[in-house]
Formats: structure tokens, C-alpha cells, sequence
């Protein structure tokens, strides 16, 4: 035989289909080789999916459980292989994602320091064996960080959303060291980045901003007319969307600057809609019955689709004493809304003073008081405002981004596994 080519092989047989000692021949080794490149060649363009483990703190309505929905719904599936777990029970978040057929699973916990909670996470990632667990929110890292170690999980990220401010001395010792473990940690804003470097130290290259993401067609609007939006009574509609937290969203300064409108304005009077719900709702309304504002302010409660609420509105007001991103700020500039807020955290990242809205020194009900009736006084430089603020977040701020760079961290953290184990 030519080649040297002498060893025993199996061969097929054409005719009667079967296989049968045999010596190679030419055409039979060209045809195994064919064969062997053509699985090549198909193994090569069916990579395994990377197993991605996300933890959320719960599933209901809110800025970073709206994040994680939309962050996992347009991950490359081809490329990705996504399950969420929650450490609390479901909400409309949870519906949305199964609906989209993402796999949800409830830990089911009675509290952030439920220690059943790591266990459960542990047989969780025993059972899907991620590749990347991807925690956001305090109380989520804390039990991710210490469940990842033990199942020896490749790579752990940890997902920042605040400055961290008002945290408890053993929150922030504990969400210190379990920053230890992560291979990346993701921060929201650069403000915050930097916020959590300084807190939790470690390797510059650890800590990557990656800006929130907005779906900009879904909030996209019929075209402003440009006049102010106004209720029955002739009252200009001033939006407000958040939980009702306190001091934290400064919706008490908010409502004092309510107040002072009503006493300054000639006849024109403004409108506050707030929409979410929280804790400080009954201060808050208690608040407004101390300054005669019942009939001014509107407790609108929570809204798991707030496009067409945001229609409604003249401008968008977030007074926030500490605010990491803003993602609702985001959101109403997509619409096309002016912004009028505090100049704190990540905010002056995501609004340009004097382009896409006015930023005001926090707990100052003056200051925002004033720039608001600016807004108002002004509906074709609100409506210039709103414009800019649209183009902003569709060149800085959309989902696509924010979901292509994450894509690029998880494939970055599987190169460098790759390599590691490689080497070894």
C-alpha cells in the first residue's frame, strides 16, 4: 500500500451499510479526513455557552431589577446561558423575565441575613454550575460572595449601585471582604466607582464602570408639541419617579419647593406626581397636609410601565441627597423630558447643566424651586432641553451598551480562565 498506509482499520460498506476489517486506502483516508474537518469546522462554530449565575436581591419593580430584566433579555443566547435567582420571592419583574423564557429560581429568604440563604444559593450552583455568578446590591454580593468560594465558581462579579452611604460598620466590613474574591466588580456611574474603590481597595483594574442602559424605542413618544402639559385645573404636571425613601430621594425638600411655588406663582400653580411607593408615603403625605398641598401633590403609587405617565409630565424632578446612576433620569430624557436634579453621585454624569436639564445643590428647596418655574416659564428651551437630553442617552446610554459590555467583561474573565488553566 502506498504511504506506508498498513494498519488495520474499519471500514464502511457502501452497499450493504455495515462496517468491516479492512485495509485504508486513499479515498478512505481522504474521507475520514474530510469527515474530521467537517466536525471541526462544526464543532468551532457550536462553542459551549458561557453559564452565567445572576443574583438579585428580589424581582419586583425597581431601577435595578429593571436593569437585570433587560440586561439578561438581551444577553446572545447563542453565546450565553442565563438563570436568575432571587433571594426573596417573585414580582412583576420575575413574570417578565419568565415570560421572556428566562429561568427564575426563588431562594425564598425571610430576611437579608437568613443564613439558609447561602446553603440554598450553594445547591443552586452545584445544580447549574455557572461559569460567572453576576450579584447585584449589597445583601445579594454578601451571600453570592460566600457561596462562590465553596463551589469553586471560576469567576464571581459583584455589582455596584450606590455611594454607600449610610451603611451600617458590618455591612461594609463584610461587603469589603467578600470584594476580595471577585474577579470584577461593576460600578454604575464613575462616582461610584470610585466611591467603592476607596472603600474596598484592591486592584484599580478590578473596578469597571458600565453605565446603565435604557431601551430609548421604548420610550420613544409622539412628538412634544412644546407647551406645558397641564391638568384640568390649569396646573403644570411635575413628575417625580422613585421609592419613597428618606431622606435618600429628598422628596421632602421636593415638596417645600412645592410650597414655595404656590406661594410665588401668578395664577399658574404646579401639579407633583409621584409615582412609586415606600416607607416614608405616610410622612411624606403627612407633610403635604402640613403645607396645605393635598390638592398639589399626587401620591400616584407604583407603576410597572411608567412610558405613558411620563408622556403626561412637563419635566422630571429627582432631588436625591445621594443617587448612583439615576436610571430614571435616563429614562425621562429618552422621552424626551427635561431633568431638574441634584448634583450629587453619579448624576451630573448622566444630565449636562444648561443642555439637557438644570442640576441643583441637594436639600436646597429654593434652588429648586426656581429651577423648575425656570422650566415651566419656558416650554421651547424645556422642549430644546428634552431634545438634547433624547440625543445624550442615544449616544451614552442605551441597552445595547450597556449589554455589549458586559458581554466583552464575561468573555474577557473566560479568556483570561482559559489561559490560566492552560498554563497549569
Amino acid at each position: 500500500m502506498q504511504h506506508g498506509l498498513e494498519e488495520p482499520v474499519a471500514t464502511i460498506d457502501r452497499q450493504e451499510g455495515g462496517v468491516e476489517p479492512g485495509w485504508k486506502s486513499q479515498v478512505a483516508v481522504a474521507e475520514l479526513s474530510r469527515e474530521g474537518q467537517e466536525y471541526k469546522a462544526w464543532s468551532s462554530r457550536q462553542p459551549r455557552r458561557t453559564k452565567v449565575l445572576f443574583v438579585a436581591v428580589g424581582l419586583g419593580i425597581g431601577g435595578t431589577e429593571g436593569q437585570i430584566r433587560d440586561l439578561v433579555t438581551n444577553l446572545d443566547r447563542s453565546r450565553f446561558d442565563c438563570m436568575v435567582c432571587a433571594l426573596k420571592g417573585d414580582g412583576q419583574i420575575a413574570k417578565e423575565l419568565a415570560a421572556s423564557g428566562v429561568n427564575i429560581q426563588l431562594l425564598n429568604g425571610k430576611g437579608i441575613w437568613d443564613i439558609r440563604l447561602a446553603w440554598r444559593l450553594v445547591r443552586l450552583i452545584r445544580q447549574f454550575r455557572p461559569d460567572i455568578i453576576h450579584s447585584f446590591l449589597p445583601p445579594a454580593n454578601v451571600v453570592a460572595g460566600c457561596a462562590s468560594p465553596l463551589c469553586r465558581v471560576p469567576h464571581l462579579v459583584l455589582s455596584c449601585r450606590d455611594m454607600g452611604i449610610g451603611r451600617r460598620w458590618y455591612v461594609r466590613h463584610v461587603e469589603r471582604l467578600v470584594s476580595r474574591w471577585a474577579s470584577a466588580i461593576t460600578c454604575c456611574s464613575d462616582a461610584v466607582r470610585d466611591s467603592v474603590r476607596s472603600r474596598f481597595g484592591g486592584v484599580p483594574g478590578k473596578y469597571v464602570t458600565i453605565y446603565n442602559g435604557v431601551n430609548v424605542e421604548r420610550f420613544e413618544l409622539p412628538a412634544r408639541s412644546g407647551t406645558i402639559q397641564v391638568t384640568a385645573e390649569g396646573k403644570t404636571i411635575i413628575g417625580a419617579v422613585c421609592r419613597l425613601e428618606e431622606p435618600t430621594k429628598g422628596l421632602a425638600v421636593l415638596i417645600e419647593a412645592m410650597a414655595l411655588l404656590k406661594q410665588s406663582s401668578n395664577g399658574r400653580s404646579c401639579c407633583l406626581w409621584i409615582v412609586g411607593d415606600g416607607p416614608a408615603k405616610s410622612a411624606l403625605q403627612n407633610l403635604c397636609r402640613r403645607l396645605g398641598l393635598l390638592d398639589d401633590v399626587v401620591f400616584a403609587g407604583e407603576h410597572s410601565d411608567v412610558r405613558q405617565l411620563l408622556h403626561t409630565f412637563t419635566l422630571l424632578v429627582q432631588p436625591s441627597f445621594t443617587e448612583g446612576f439615576g436610571i430614571a433620569i435616563a429614562e425621562a430624557m429618552a422621552a424626551g423630558l427635561p431633568v431638574v436634579a441634584s448634583a450629587v453621585g453619579g448624576i451630573p454624569e448622566v444630565v449636562v447643566h444648561g443642555q439637557t436639564g438644570w442640576l441643583v445643590p441637594p436639600a436646597d428647596p429654593t434652588a429648586l424651586a426656581q429651577a423648575i418655574a425656570q422650566c415651566a416659564a419656558h416650554p421651547q428651551q424645556s422642549r430644546e432641553l428634552g431634545r438634547r437630553g433624547r440625543e445624550r442617552v442615544k449616544q451614552c446610554f442605551t441597552i445595547q451598551s450597556t449589554v455589549r459590555r458586559h458581554e466583552e467583561l464575561y468573555e474577557r474573565l473566560m479568556t483570561s480562565h482559559a489561559r490560566t488553566a492552560l498554563s497549569v
